[in-house]
């Protein structure tokens, strides 16, 4: 089964690289200057998280799902045993 302080250590590892995320959204709006005519802030937005959730995702998700899929295995094991 999956312990407690695993789940705790995926929620703050998330935690932490969404908070980072956010900080340098942040940081790169406050640089840009948005003029009429110009790109969205919303198409700003897109274009700088999109490499950045890409990074998160390839670092994080084969583990999260490692993990999921572990847990469902276990799951439908446990159900089937008498």
């Amino acid at each position: 089964t999956v312990s407690a302080a695993s789940t705790h250590d995926v929620a703050e590892a998330t935690s932490e690289s969404v908070g980072a995320l956010l900080r340098r959204l942040v940081t790169e709006r406050e640089r840009m200057a948005v003029h009429r005519g110009g790109p969205t802030i919303e198409d700003m937005v897109r274009e700088e998280i999109r490499p950045l959730l890409q990074a998160w995702l390839d670092a994080n998700l084969p583990a999260l799902v490692e993990r999921q899929v572990r847990v469902e295995i276990e799951r439908v094991v446990g159900r089937a045993l008498p």
